[in-house]
């Protein structure tokens, strides 16, 4: 090796040094949990129906008089709308992840002001199911890779934040005796996508689409508003910059953005499929179908009245407090859980809600954030945006079909309903090992070699950004080392 490459090869490691210590500012944190108020409408739809199809709220069933069929279509109708919303992601390749937030949120806010049930929740379903993986899509791009775990997992605590703050509005309007019982916590729904949509007019756009579009000075600027302000961190974002513009120019020069390229070769294939999966398993664990019906089961359990919607309430508390917990100490395996709740009658009420309870921690501190964050990571840029799409659809689907069905086999087959959950949660558990390669720490650019790309231009060697594109006879052993890495990865 020369001089020159040596000293080169001296500056990258620095560089790598520095991008490490170039850590998201204010405004950064900022523009990630301001995204995650998308999401936070998921949690908060997911609390708030669960309380207002519960036997305590008298009110909607007198204005309603549902049947059990009818119970889920309302409950799960908006999951219809979601599947299309997941497909309208790929607008954001179009309009950029910014704008096509705004956009949703302005239907959001639209859906709550339509009076009738199954056409507003058809509607805002629309908007929840693509900004839910909006959110996760934008804070991924704008996030450091060493803290991007972290970072994207503010969608997850701002999502139960919602699903909490849902259970305890259920429980304060529960004694109303007229349809604002169940009217007023609908219409709370407002506020959230108000606030979001004015808020993202002042955050920036995702420096990766910029260079996407060929903005690059403006991607540049950008970049340096999200990352720290010391002076001596100049030259790390720059050579992030770098590393982001050679793969996304790489990528605009040969590889194209259409639907079908999410499944015409064999590492976009796995891809899809894995990402498919993974939001599959954050359905079919059964997490889903406790949220919404949770009131349901404790009624079942043995609970009445108001009990039952207090008990709601803390059940809300284990979002929170586990997504917080992960985002503190970060969870890099996708660990599936494992429980029987115990859905039986009074005499086994309190084992139930305690095994529910631990349930719903082990959930939200470990598969919860990880999954939204799985599906974004681990497609190319030019296919970002489509794939989670595809990935976040089938998660709404299978979310649909769960729901509607959940009602009816309550009560057919009381608690074997959830024997099927068991074998899933021991499926995953196996999908999950054999399947889905570790993501942790790589920048968003380079990991497409674990899914056997040819085509990644810079990976991470030793501590080294090193370009795939060296060729042998200019530097032998920073391509031996690219070579290797591809070769442990791709096994």
């Amino acid at each position: 090796m020369s001089t020159t490459q040596s000293r080169e090869r001296q500056d990258e490691a620095r560089d790598e040094t520095l991008v490490y210590n170039a850590r998201p500012n204010l405004l950064n944190w900022t523009a990630c949990v301001l995204a995650g108020l998308g999401p936070w409408l998921y949690g908060y739809d997911s609390g708030i129906i669960s309380s207002i199809i519960s036997p305590e709220y008298t009110q909607f069933y007198a204005y309603f008089n549902p049947s059990d069929a009818m119970t889920g279509t309302i409950v799960a109708i908006i999951y219809a709308g979601a599947v299309l919303g997941g497909f309208g992601m790929g607008l954001a390749d179009r309009w950029g992840r910014q704008k096509t937030i705004i956009y949703y949120s302005i239907i959001s806010i639209i859906a709550v002001n339509l009076a009738m049930m199954i056409v507003g929740r058809l509607l805002a379903g629309f908007a929840m199911g693509a900004l839910t993986s909006l959110a996760t899509l934008y804070q991924a791009e704008i996030s450091p890779s060493h803290v991007r775990g972290m970072m994207t997992a503010s969608t997850k605590f701002v999502n139960n934040w919602g699903f909490f703050s849902a259970n305890w509005i259920g429980y304060g309007c529960q004694p109303l005796t007229t349809s604002a019982q169940w009217r007023v916590p609908l219409a709370i729904q407002i506020v959230p996508p108000l606030i979001l949509f004015i808020g993202m007019f002042f955050v920036p756009e995702s420096p990766r689409f910029l260079l996407s579009v060929g903005r690059t000075e403006e991607a540049r600027t950008v970049l340096f508003k999200l990352r720290s302000k010391k002076a001596n961190l100049a030259r790390a974002i720059e050579a992030e910059l770098e590393e982001m513009k050679i793969q996304i120019d790489w990528e605009h020069e040969n590889l194209t953005s259409r639907w079908v390229d999410l499944v015409n070769t064999s590492p976009n294939l796995r891809r899809t499929m894995v990402a498919v999966m993974v939001q599959g398993m954050a359905v079919f664990n059964g997490i889903v179908v406790i949220n919404y019906y949770a009131p349901t089961i404790y009624t079942s359990l043995g609970f009445s009245g108001q009990k039952v919607l207090l008990i709601n309430g803390l059940w809300g508390l284990c979002g929170p407090i586990a997504s917080f917990i992960y985002m503190i100490y970060g969870g890099e395996l996708l660990v599936p859980q494992f429980v029987d709740p115990n859905y039986h009658n009074e005499g086994t009420g309190g084992a139930g809600i305690a095994a529910m309870f631990l349930f719903g921690f082990t959930f939200n501190s470990s598969f919860g954030p990880i999954a939204w964050l799985y599906q974004i990571e681990i497609f190319p840029m030019n296919l970002r945006a489509k794939g989670a799409g595809v990935a976040t659809a089938a998660t709404w689907l299978a979310t649909l079909i769960l729901l509607q069905i959940a009602p009816i086999a309550f009560n057919n087959i009381g608690w074997k309903y959830f024997l099927v959950f068991i074998v899933f949660n021991i499926t995953n558990s196996i999908l999950c090992y054999f399947f889905c390669p570790e993501t942790a720490g790589r920048t968003l650019e380079e990991i497409g070699v674990l899914f056997g790309d040819a085509n990644v231009q810079v990976v991470h060697v030793d501590g080294v950004a090193v370009r795939q594109d060296v060729k042998p006879g200019d530097d032998i052993e920073l391509q031996e080392h690219a070579d290797d890495l591809k070769a442990r990865e791709t096994v």
